[in-house]
Protein backbone atom coordinates (compact mmCIF):
# COMPACT_ATOMS: atom_id res chain seq x y z
CA UNK A 1 0.00 0.00 0.00
CA UNK A 2 1.07 3.58 -0.59
CA UNK A 3 0.89 6.54 1.78
CA UNK A 4 0.96 10.28 1.25
CA UNK A 5 2.32 12.06 4.33
CA UNK A 6 1.52 15.74 4.72
CA UNK A 7 3.85 17.17 7.37
CA UNK A 8 2.95 20.47 8.97
CA UNK A 9 0.75 21.47 6.04
CA UNK A 10 -2.36 23.34 7.12
CA UNK A 11 -5.62 22.89 5.26
CA UNK A 12 -5.36 26.34 3.75
CA UNK A 13 -1.92 25.55 2.32
CA UNK A 14 -3.01 22.46 0.40
CA UNK A 15 -2.60 23.19 -3.28
CA UNK A 16 -5.02 21.92 -5.87
CA UNK A 17 -2.19 19.72 -7.17
CA UNK A 18 -2.04 17.79 -3.90
CA UNK A 19 -5.80 17.40 -3.61
CA UNK A 20 -6.08 16.33 -7.24
CA UNK A 21 -3.51 13.54 -6.81
CA UNK A 22 -4.53 12.13 -3.42
CA UNK A 23 -6.45 9.32 -5.12
CA UNK A 24 -3.14 7.74 -6.20
CA UNK A 25 -2.54 6.77 -2.57
CA UNK A 26 -4.20 4.18 -0.35
CA UNK A 27 -4.15 6.58 2.57
CA UNK A 28 -3.28 10.17 3.37
CA UNK A 29 -1.84 10.97 6.81
CA UNK A 30 -1.45 14.49 8.15
CA UNK A 31 1.19 14.98 10.84
CA UNK A 32 2.51 18.02 12.65
CA UNK A 33 6.22 17.24 12.74
CA UNK A 34 9.00 14.91 11.64
CA UNK A 35 9.12 13.14 15.00
CA UNK A 36 5.57 11.93 14.39
CA UNK A 37 6.59 10.73 10.93
CA UNK A 38 9.43 8.59 12.30
CA UNK A 39 7.18 7.08 14.96
CA UNK A 40 4.53 6.27 12.35
CA UNK A 41 7.08 4.55 10.09
CA UNK A 42 8.39 2.36 12.90
CA UNK A 43 4.94 1.51 14.23
CA UNK A 44 3.68 0.62 10.77
CA UNK A 45 6.67 -1.59 10.05
CA UNK A 46 6.07 -3.77 13.12
CA UNK A 47 2.32 -4.12 12.50
CA UNK A 48 0.99 -7.70 12.61
CA UNK A 49 1.40 -9.99 9.60
CA UNK A 50 0.26 -9.78 6.90
CA UNK A 51 1.38 -6.19 7.11
CA UNK A 52 -0.27 -3.92 4.53
CA UNK A 53 1.84 -0.96 5.61
CA UNK A 54 5.32 -2.41 5.08
CA UNK A 55 6.37 0.35 2.63
CA UNK A 56 7.47 -2.24 0.05
CA UNK A 57 4.26 -2.95 -1.89
CA UNK A 58 3.65 0.67 -2.78
CA UNK A 59 5.40 4.02 -3.13
CA UNK A 60 5.02 6.56 -0.32
CA UNK A 61 5.80 10.28 -0.40
CA UNK A 62 6.42 12.87 2.29
CA UNK A 63 5.30 16.41 1.41
CA UNK A 64 6.57 19.23 3.62
CA UNK A 65 8.14 22.68 3.63
CA UNK A 66 11.90 22.21 4.30
CA UNK A 67 12.27 25.78 5.59
CA UNK A 68 9.92 25.02 8.49
CA UNK A 69 11.90 22.00 9.70
CA UNK A 70 15.47 22.98 8.78
CA UNK A 71 15.77 19.63 7.03
CA UNK A 72 16.33 19.61 3.28
CA UNK A 73 14.67 17.11 0.98
CA UNK A 74 18.05 15.51 0.31
CA UNK A 75 18.79 15.18 4.03
CA UNK A 76 15.45 13.52 4.65
CA UNK A 77 15.93 11.12 1.73
CA UNK A 78 19.37 10.19 3.08
CA UNK A 79 17.80 9.52 6.48
CA UNK A 80 15.25 7.19 4.85
CA UNK A 81 18.03 5.28 3.08
CA UNK A 82 20.07 4.95 6.27
CA UNK A 83 17.36 3.71 8.61
CA UNK A 84 14.63 2.32 6.30
CA UNK A 85 16.67 0.81 3.44
CA UNK A 86 13.95 -1.41 1.93
CA UNK A 87 11.24 1.27 1.98
CA UNK A 88 9.95 2.92 -1.19
CA UNK A 89 9.67 6.35 0.36
CA UNK A 90 10.96 9.77 -0.64
CA UNK A 91 10.51 13.44 0.26
CA UNK A 92 9.11 16.39 -1.73
CA UNK A 93 9.17 20.13 -1.11
CA UNK A 94 5.48 20.97 -1.47
CA UNK A 95 6.20 24.69 -1.89
CA UNK A 96 7.75 24.07 -5.32
CA UNK A 97 5.01 23.49 -7.86
CA UNK A 98 7.31 21.69 -10.31
CA UNK A 99 8.20 19.13 -7.61
CA UNK A 100 4.56 18.14 -7.28
CA UNK A 101 4.68 16.55 -10.72
CA UNK A 102 6.31 13.66 -8.86
CA UNK A 103 2.83 12.77 -7.57
CA UNK A 104 1.74 11.83 -11.06
CA UNK A 105 4.34 9.02 -11.22
CA UNK A 106 3.00 7.22 -8.17
CA UNK A 107 0.30 5.23 -9.95
CA UNK A 108 2.82 3.70 -12.40
CA UNK A 109 5.30 2.99 -9.63
CA UNK A 110 2.61 1.36 -7.49
CA UNK A 111 1.79 -0.97 -10.37
CA UNK A 112 5.40 -2.19 -10.34
CA UNK A 113 5.49 -2.65 -6.55
CA UNK A 114 2.17 -4.47 -6.25
CA UNK A 115 3.01 -7.14 -8.80
CA UNK A 116 5.51 -9.33 -7.03
CA UNK A 117 7.27 -10.42 -10.23
CA UNK A 118 7.85 -6.92 -11.61
CA UNK A 119 8.78 -5.86 -8.07
CA UNK A 120 11.48 -8.54 -7.71
CA UNK A 121 12.65 -7.89 -11.26
CA UNK A 122 13.06 -4.22 -10.40
CA UNK A 123 14.99 -4.99 -7.21
CA UNK A 124 17.47 -7.16 -9.09
CA UNK A 125 18.10 -5.41 -12.39
CA UNK A 126 17.26 -1.71 -12.16
CA UNK A 127 18.91 1.33 -10.68
CA UNK A 128 17.81 4.92 -10.26
CA UNK A 129 19.03 7.97 -12.20
CA UNK A 130 20.78 9.22 -9.07
CA UNK A 131 23.55 6.69 -9.62
CA UNK A 132 26.59 7.18 -7.37
CA UNK A 133 29.89 8.21 -8.92
CA UNK A 134 31.77 5.26 -10.36
CA UNK A 135 28.71 3.41 -11.65
CA UNK A 136 28.38 3.49 -15.43
CA UNK A 137 24.83 4.42 -16.39
CA UNK A 138 25.39 3.35 -19.99
CA UNK A 139 26.68 -0.11 -19.23
CA UNK A 140 25.80 -3.20 -21.25
CA UNK A 141 24.35 -6.57 -20.39
CA UNK A 142 23.91 -9.74 -22.38
CA UNK A 143 20.39 -11.06 -22.97
CA UNK A 144 19.80 -14.11 -25.19
CA UNK A 145 23.32 -13.73 -26.54
CA UNK A 146 22.87 -10.08 -27.53
CA UNK A 147 24.64 -7.10 -25.98
CA UNK A 148 22.08 -4.46 -25.02
CA UNK A 149 22.51 -1.14 -23.21
CA UNK A 150 21.07 -0.79 -19.73
CA UNK A 151 19.28 2.40 -18.79
CA UNK A 152 19.11 4.12 -15.44
CA UNK A 153 15.56 3.74 -14.17
CA UNK A 154 13.35 6.71 -13.33
CA UNK A 155 11.20 4.90 -10.77
CA UNK A 156 11.85 5.67 -7.09
CA UNK A 157 11.71 2.04 -6.04
CA UNK A 158 14.24 -0.01 -4.05
CA UNK A 159 16.99 -1.78 -5.98
CA UNK A 160 19.85 -3.98 -4.82
CA UNK A 161 22.38 -1.74 -6.52
CA UNK A 162 21.14 1.40 -4.78
CA UNK A 163 21.04 -0.39 -1.42
CA UNK A 164 24.66 -1.41 -1.88
CA UNK A 165 25.91 1.97 -3.06
CA UNK A 166 23.92 3.93 -0.47
CA UNK A 167 25.44 1.78 2.26
CA UNK A 168 28.93 2.46 0.89
CA UNK A 169 28.26 6.21 0.76
CA UNK A 170 26.97 6.23 4.35
CA UNK A 171 30.05 4.34 5.51
CA UNK A 172 32.34 6.94 3.93
CA UNK A 173 30.44 9.86 5.45
CA UNK A 174 30.49 8.43 9.00
CA UNK A 175 27.56 10.65 10.00
CA UNK A 176 26.23 10.55 13.54
CA UNK A 177 22.71 9.30 14.28
CA UNK A 178 20.41 12.32 13.87
CA UNK A 179 18.31 13.60 16.75
CA UNK A 180 15.11 12.51 14.99
CA UNK A 181 16.21 8.88 15.39
CA UNK A 182 18.41 9.13 18.47
CA UNK A 183 15.63 10.42 20.72
CA UNK A 184 13.20 7.61 19.92
CA UNK A 185 12.50 5.08 22.68
CA UNK A 186 12.41 1.92 20.59
CA UNK A 187 11.12 -0.19 23.44
CA UNK A 188 7.79 1.64 23.04
CA UNK A 189 7.19 -0.18 19.75
CA UNK A 190 7.41 -3.62 21.38
CA UNK A 191 4.10 -3.87 23.22
CA UNK A 192 3.44 -7.49 22.12
CA UNK A 193 6.50 -9.10 23.77
CA UNK A 194 6.46 -6.76 26.76
CA UNK A 195 2.89 -7.81 27.53
CA UNK A 196 3.91 -11.48 27.44
CA UNK A 197 6.96 -10.78 29.59
CA UNK A 198 4.76 -9.18 32.22
CA UNK A 199 2.70 -12.38 32.28
CA UNK A 200 5.66 -14.75 32.25
CA UNK A 201 9.20 -13.41 32.49
CA UNK A 202 10.71 -16.63 31.14
CA UNK A 203 8.50 -16.86 28.04
CA UNK A 204 11.06 -15.88 25.39
CA UNK A 205 14.00 -17.61 27.02
CA UNK A 206 11.97 -20.79 27.09
CA UNK A 207 11.28 -20.68 23.34
CA UNK A 208 14.80 -19.53 22.44
CA UNK A 209 16.42 -22.30 24.45
CA UNK A 210 14.94 -25.24 22.56
CA UNK A 211 15.48 -26.76 19.12
CA UNK A 212 11.67 -26.60 18.75
CA UNK A 213 12.01 -22.82 18.28
CA UNK A 214 9.50 -21.61 15.68
CA UNK A 215 10.15 -18.12 14.35
CA UNK A 216 7.14 -18.56 12.06
CA UNK A 217 4.71 -18.19 14.97
CA UNK A 218 6.19 -14.88 16.12
CA UNK A 219 5.22 -11.30 15.20
CA UNK A 220 7.80 -8.79 13.92
CA UNK A 221 7.84 -7.24 17.38
CA UNK A 222 8.56 -10.61 18.95
CA UNK A 223 11.28 -11.39 16.41
CA UNK A 224 13.02 -8.12 17.25
CA UNK A 225 12.63 -8.86 20.95
CA UNK A 226 14.14 -12.33 20.54
CA UNK A 227 17.11 -10.78 18.77
CA UNK A 228 17.46 -8.16 21.48
CA UNK A 229 17.18 -10.68 24.32
CA UNK A 230 19.77 -13.05 22.90
CA UNK A 231 22.29 -10.46 21.71
CA UNK A 232 22.09 -8.57 25.00
CA UNK A 233 23.00 -11.74 26.90
CA UNK A 234 25.78 -12.72 24.49
CA UNK A 235 27.28 -9.22 24.51
CA UNK A 236 27.30 -9.25 28.32
CA UNK A 237 28.98 -12.67 28.37
CA UNK A 238 31.59 -11.47 25.86
CA UNK A 239 32.06 -8.12 27.65
CA UNK A 240 31.32 -6.25 24.39
CA UNK A 241 28.53 -4.05 25.67
CA UNK A 242 26.05 -1.91 23.76
CA UNK A 243 23.30 0.33 25.21
CA UNK A 244 19.78 -1.09 25.00
CA UNK A 245 18.38 1.67 22.79
CA UNK A 246 21.38 1.48 20.42
CA UNK A 247 20.93 -2.28 20.12
CA UNK A 248 17.23 -1.84 19.40
CA UNK A 249 18.01 0.79 16.75
CA UNK A 250 20.42 -1.68 15.15
CA UNK A 251 17.72 -4.37 15.13
CA UNK A 252 15.00 -2.08 13.79
CA UNK A 253 17.36 -0.90 11.03
CA UNK A 254 18.34 -4.49 10.27
CA UNK A 255 14.70 -5.59 10.05
CA UNK A 256 14.02 -2.67 7.69
CA UNK A 257 16.98 -3.83 5.57
CA UNK A 258 15.36 -7.23 4.99
CA UNK A 259 12.39 -7.57 2.66
CA UNK A 260 9.39 -8.28 4.83
CA UNK A 261 7.40 -9.28 1.71
CA UNK A 262 9.73 -12.21 0.93
CA UNK A 263 8.24 -15.61 1.70
CA UNK A 264 11.39 -17.27 3.08
CA UNK A 265 14.46 -15.03 3.01
CA UNK A 266 13.32 -12.34 5.45
CA UNK A 267 13.92 -11.27 9.05
CA UNK A 268 12.12 -14.37 10.34
CA UNK A 269 14.73 -16.53 8.64
CA UNK A 270 17.48 -14.31 10.08
CA UNK A 271 16.22 -14.78 13.64
CA UNK A 272 15.71 -18.50 13.03
CA UNK A 273 19.30 -18.92 11.85
CA UNK A 274 20.65 -16.81 14.71
CA UNK A 275 18.81 -18.96 17.25
CA UNK A 276 20.05 -22.18 15.62
CA UNK A 277 23.59 -20.78 15.54
CA UNK A 278 23.44 -20.01 19.24
CA UNK A 279 22.15 -23.47 20.13
CA UNK A 280 24.95 -25.07 18.09
CA UNK A 281 27.50 -22.79 19.77
CA UNK A 282 26.40 -24.08 23.17
CA UNK A 283 27.74 -27.47 22.03
CA UNK A 284 30.73 -26.43 19.94
CA UNK A 285 31.90 -23.00 21.21
CA UNK A 286 30.72 -23.07 24.81
CA UNK A 287 33.99 -21.71 26.19
CA UNK A 288 34.36 -18.81 23.75
CA UNK A 289 31.72 -16.09 24.36
CA UNK A 290 33.34 -13.59 21.95
CA UNK A 291 33.25 -15.99 19.01
CA UNK A 292 29.71 -17.02 19.94
CA UNK A 293 28.60 -13.37 19.85
CA UNK A 294 30.35 -12.74 16.53
CA UNK A 295 28.89 -15.85 14.93
CA UNK A 296 25.35 -15.11 16.11
CA UNK A 297 25.67 -11.57 14.76
CA UNK A 298 26.87 -12.96 11.42
CA UNK A 299 23.81 -15.21 11.44
CA UNK A 300 21.29 -12.41 11.96
CA UNK A 301 22.89 -10.40 9.15
CA UNK A 302 23.77 -13.21 6.75
CA UNK A 303 20.89 -12.59 4.30
CA UNK A 304 20.30 -8.85 4.71
CA UNK A 305 18.74 -7.34 1.58
CA UNK A 306 18.05 -10.78 0.05
CA UNK A 307 15.77 -10.45 -3.02
CA UNK A 308 14.17 -13.88 -2.57
CA UNK A 309 15.87 -15.29 -5.68
CA UNK A 310 19.33 -16.73 -6.29
CA UNK A 311 22.79 -16.08 -7.70
CA UNK A 312 22.02 -17.82 -10.97
CA UNK A 313 19.20 -15.45 -11.83
CA UNK A 314 21.51 -12.50 -11.17
CA UNK A 315 24.18 -14.05 -13.39
CA UNK A 316 21.88 -15.04 -16.25
CA UNK A 317 21.11 -11.46 -17.18
CA UNK A 318 24.50 -10.13 -16.10
CA UNK A 319 23.03 -7.78 -13.53
CA UNK A 320 25.24 -4.94 -12.34
CA UNK A 321 25.23 -6.43 -8.84
CA UNK A 322 26.59 -9.71 -10.28
CA UNK A 323 29.24 -7.81 -12.21
CA UNK A 324 30.16 -5.87 -9.08
CA UNK A 325 31.17 -9.16 -7.42
CA UNK A 326 32.53 -10.77 -10.61
CA UNK A 327 29.79 -13.44 -10.53
CA UNK A 328 31.33 -15.04 -7.42
CA UNK A 329 29.13 -15.65 -4.35
CA UNK A 330 27.09 -12.66 -5.47
CA UNK A 331 24.39 -12.52 -2.83
CA UNK A 332 26.72 -13.64 -0.05
CA UNK A 333 29.15 -10.82 -0.90
CA UNK A 334 26.19 -8.43 -1.14
CA UNK A 335 24.92 -9.44 2.33
CA UNK A 336 28.45 -9.29 3.78
CA UNK A 337 29.06 -5.74 2.56
CA UNK A 338 25.66 -4.45 3.66
CA UNK A 339 25.90 -5.97 7.12
CA UNK A 340 29.48 -4.89 7.81
CA UNK A 341 28.62 -1.34 6.76
CA UNK A 342 25.57 -1.42 9.02
CA UNK A 343 27.70 -2.62 11.94
CA UNK A 344 30.30 0.07 11.26
CA UNK A 345 27.61 2.65 11.96
CA UNK A 346 25.72 0.99 14.81
CA UNK A 347 28.30 -1.20 16.59
CA UNK A 348 31.82 -0.34 15.38
CA UNK A 349 33.48 -1.97 18.40
CA UNK A 350 32.07 -5.35 17.42
CA UNK A 351 33.15 -4.95 13.80
CA UNK A 352 36.67 -4.05 14.93
CA UNK A 353 36.86 -7.22 17.02
CA UNK A 354 35.56 -9.24 14.08
CA UNK A 355 38.23 -7.93 11.72
CA UNK A 356 40.98 -8.80 14.20
CA UNK A 357 39.80 -12.43 14.22
CA UNK A 358 40.45 -13.44 10.56
CA UNK A 359 37.61 -11.09 9.48
CA UNK A 360 35.26 -13.38 11.37
CA UNK A 361 31.81 -12.07 10.36
CA UNK A 362 32.81 -11.70 6.71
CA UNK A 363 34.12 -15.26 6.45
CA UNK A 364 31.08 -16.68 8.24
CA UNK A 365 28.60 -15.00 5.88
CA UNK A 366 30.53 -16.07 2.78
CA UNK A 367 30.41 -19.68 4.03
CA UNK A 368 26.61 -19.73 3.54
CA UNK A 369 26.99 -19.91 -0.26
CA UNK A 370 25.45 -23.28 -1.14
CA UNK A 371 27.73 -23.49 -4.18
CA UNK A 372 30.53 -24.15 -1.67
CA UNK A 373 28.59 -26.85 0.20
CA UNK A 374 30.59 -29.82 -1.08
CA UNK A 375 33.87 -28.12 -0.16
CA UNK A 376 32.76 -27.66 3.45
CA UNK A 377 31.37 -31.17 3.54
CA UNK A 378 34.79 -32.44 2.46
CA UNK A 379 36.51 -30.37 5.17
CA UNK A 380 34.10 -31.72 7.77
CA UNK A 381 34.96 -35.30 6.91
CA UNK A 382 38.68 -35.03 6.19
CA UNK A 383 40.26 -31.97 7.83
CA UNK A 384 42.39 -33.15 10.76
CA UNK A 385 42.84 -31.30 12.97
CA UNK A 386 39.86 -29.11 12.12
CA UNK A 387 40.76 -25.44 11.77
CA UNK A 388 38.83 -22.89 13.79
CA UNK A 389 37.63 -21.09 10.64
CA UNK A 390 36.26 -24.40 9.37
CA UNK A 391 34.34 -25.01 12.60
CA UNK A 392 32.88 -21.49 12.47
CA UNK A 393 31.80 -21.99 8.87
CA UNK A 394 30.24 -25.38 9.61
CA UNK A 395 28.19 -23.96 12.48
CA UNK A 396 26.61 -21.17 10.43
CA UNK A 397 26.13 -23.50 7.45
CA UNK A 398 24.31 -26.00 9.65
CA UNK A 399 22.16 -23.23 11.10
CA UNK A 400 21.36 -21.80 7.66
CA UNK A 401 19.85 -25.09 6.48
CA UNK A 402 18.58 -26.15 9.90
CA UNK A 403 14.91 -26.00 8.89
CA UNK A 404 15.20 -29.63 7.71
CA UNK A 405 16.40 -30.58 11.20
CA UNK A 406 13.54 -28.94 13.09
CA UNK A 407 10.58 -31.04 14.26
CA UNK A 408 8.40 -32.02 11.29
CA UNK A 409 5.50 -29.65 12.09
CA UNK A 410 7.94 -26.70 11.96
CA UNK A 411 10.11 -28.01 9.14
CA UNK A 412 7.06 -28.51 6.90
CA UNK A 413 6.07 -24.86 7.22
CA UNK A 414 9.56 -23.71 6.23
CA UNK A 415 9.35 -26.14 3.30
CA UNK A 416 6.06 -24.52 2.27
CA UNK A 417 7.67 -21.04 2.30
CA UNK A 418 10.75 -22.01 0.31
CA UNK A 419 8.46 -23.67 -2.23
CA UNK A 420 6.54 -20.41 -2.65
CA UNK A 421 9.81 -18.55 -3.14
CA UNK A 422 11.05 -21.09 -5.72
CA UNK A 423 7.75 -20.60 -7.55
CA UNK A 424 8.46 -16.86 -7.71
CA UNK A 425 11.88 -17.63 -9.22
CA UNK A 426 10.22 -19.74 -11.92
CA UNK A 427 7.72 -16.96 -12.68
CA UNK A 428 10.59 -14.46 -12.89
CA UNK A 429 12.38 -16.67 -15.43
CA UNK A 430 9.18 -16.83 -17.51
CA UNK A 431 8.87 -13.06 -17.26
CA UNK A 432 12.38 -12.68 -18.66
CA UNK A 433 11.47 -14.65 -21.76
CA UNK A 434 9.10 -11.84 -22.73
CA UNK A 435 10.97 -8.84 -21.31
CA UNK A 436 14.48 -7.53 -21.14
CA UNK A 437 15.04 -7.42 -17.37
CA UNK A 438 16.44 -3.89 -17.32
CA UNK A 439 14.13 -2.34 -19.92
CA UNK A 440 11.94 0.68 -19.12
CA UNK A 441 9.59 -0.47 -16.37
CA UNK A 442 7.11 2.21 -17.47
CA UNK A 443 7.05 0.86 -21.03
CA UNK A 444 3.96 -0.52 -22.73
CA UNK A 445 5.19 -4.13 -22.50
CA UNK A 446 5.04 -3.93 -18.70
CA UNK A 447 1.48 -2.68 -18.55
CA UNK A 448 -0.21 -6.03 -19.15
CA UNK A 449 2.00 -8.21 -16.97
CA UNK A 450 -0.36 -10.51 -15.10
CA UNK A 451 -0.10 -10.16 -11.36
CA UNK A 452 0.19 -13.57 -9.64
CA UNK A 453 -2.28 -14.06 -6.83
CA UNK A 454 -0.72 -13.47 -3.44
CA UNK A 455 -3.03 -14.40 -0.58
CA UNK A 456 -0.91 -13.28 2.34
CA UNK A 457 -3.67 -13.93 4.86
CA UNK A 458 -3.85 -17.60 3.83
CA UNK A 459 -0.07 -17.89 4.06
CA UNK A 460 -0.06 -16.37 7.52
CA UNK A 461 -2.91 -18.65 8.62
CA UNK A 462 -0.89 -21.71 7.61
CA UNK A 463 2.20 -20.47 9.43
CA UNK A 464 0.31 -19.69 12.63
CA UNK A 465 -2.23 -22.49 12.80
CA UNK A 466 -1.41 -25.46 10.56
CA UNK A 467 0.83 -27.96 12.31
CA UNK A 468 -0.16 -31.09 10.35
CA UNK A 469 2.07 -31.40 7.26
CA UNK A 470 -0.70 -33.38 5.53
CA UNK A 471 -2.78 -30.20 5.39
CA UNK A 472 0.08 -28.27 3.80
CA UNK A 473 0.92 -30.75 1.06
CA UNK A 474 -2.74 -31.17 0.17
CA UNK A 475 -2.52 -27.88 -1.75
CA UNK A 476 1.20 -28.21 -2.56
CA UNK A 477 1.67 -31.91 -3.40
CA UNK A 478 5.23 -31.53 -4.72
CA UNK A 479 6.69 -30.17 -1.50
CA UNK A 480 7.81 -33.72 -0.50
CA UNK A 481 9.78 -34.07 -3.74
CA UNK A 482 11.59 -30.81 -3.14
CA UNK A 483 12.43 -31.75 0.44
CA UNK A 484 13.69 -35.19 -0.56
CA UNK A 485 15.92 -33.61 -3.22
CA UNK A 486 17.36 -31.11 -0.73
CA UNK A 487 17.93 -33.73 1.97
CA UNK A 488 19.55 -36.16 -0.48
CA UNK A 489 21.70 -33.48 -2.12
CA UNK A 490 22.76 -31.37 0.84
CA UNK A 491 21.45 -32.27 4.29
CA UNK A 492 21.67 -36.01 4.91
CA UNK A 493 25.39 -36.58 4.39
CA UNK A 494 26.28 -33.25 5.99
CA UNK A 495 24.31 -33.72 9.21
CA UNK A 496 25.29 -37.39 9.50
CA UNK A 497 28.96 -36.39 9.29
CA UNK A 498 28.42 -33.53 11.75
CA UNK A 499 26.72 -35.88 14.21
CA UNK A 500 29.54 -38.41 13.91
CA UNK A 501 32.15 -35.72 14.50
CA UNK A 502 30.22 -34.19 17.44
CA UNK A 503 28.12 -36.80 19.22
CA UNK A 504 26.06 -34.19 21.06
CA UNK A 505 24.49 -33.21 17.74
CA UNK A 506 23.04 -36.62 16.92
CA UNK A 507 19.53 -35.16 17.30
CA UNK A 508 20.13 -33.25 14.04
CA UNK A 509 20.69 -36.34 11.90
CA UNK A 510 17.86 -38.12 13.74
CA UNK A 511 15.42 -35.34 12.85
CA UNK A 512 16.58 -35.30 9.24
CA UNK A 513 15.95 -39.04 9.03
CA UNK A 514 12.49 -38.77 10.62
CA UNK A 515 11.49 -35.92 8.31
CA UNK A 516 12.80 -37.72 5.23
CA UNK A 517 10.81 -40.84 6.11
CA UNK A 518 7.64 -38.73 6.20
CA UNK A 519 8.38 -37.02 2.88
CA UNK A 520 9.19 -40.36 1.22
CA UNK A 521 5.73 -41.64 2.12
CA UNK A 522 4.17 -38.67 0.33
CA UNK A 523 6.48 -38.42 -2.67
CA UNK A 524 4.77 -37.80 -6.01
CA UNK A 525 5.90 -39.56 -9.19
CA UNK A 526 7.82 -37.21 -11.50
Amino acid sequence: MSTLFLIGIHEIEKSQTIVRNEHYFDRVIELQDMDSLMITLYKDRVSPFPNAHNYETGVSLVLYDPSKFQLTVRQLDVLFKRFFPSFNISAIDHTQEENLQRLECVERENNICRNRITRINHWMYHHHDDTPEGINKNSYSTVNGNSVPTQACEANIYTLLLHLNDAKAQHLQKASVPRLIRNIEFMSFLSDPIEKISQDGSHYWNILSTWDFCALSLSTQELIWCGFTLIKKLSKDAKVLIADNKLLLLLFTLESSYHQVNKFHNFRHAIDVMQATWRLCTYLLKDDPVQTLLLCMAAIGHDVGHPGTNNQLLCNCESEVAQNFKNVSILENFHRELFQQLLSEHWPQLLSISKKKFNFISEAILATDMALHSQYEDRLMHEKPMKQITLISLIIKAADISNVTRPLSISARWAYLITLEFNDCALLESFHKAHRPEQDCFGDSYKNVESPKEDLESIQNILMNVTNPDDIIQDHPYIPNGQIFFINTFAEVFFNALSQKFSGLKFLSDNVRINKEYWMKHKKPQ
